[in-house]
């Protein structure tokens, strides 16, 4: 598979985890997708960039919040 592939792949994975709610952190992310925790860091911090998920850091603990907006 082509990295942009994956890429696309993964961040599509990430958001449906967070939609959905089966992943509430990076943390959770990473152990649900297999990606790596700086991996899921690229990816996550793209979703926020383009307006489709927003974090809300609580402590040193950093929670997915979720989708910006319902699509």
């Amino acid at each position: 598979m082509a990295p942009a592939t994956q890429t696309v792949h993964s961040e599509g994975e990430i958001f449906r985890l967070v939609r959905t709610g089966a992943a509430q952190s990076r943390a959770d992310l990473a152990r649900l997708t297999g990606l790596s925790p700086s991996t899921v860091a690229l990816r996550v911090e793209e979703l926020i960039a383009h307006g489709y998920i927003e974090e809300n850091g609580e402590g040193s603990r950093v929670v997915v919040v979720g989708p910006v907006c319902s699509r």
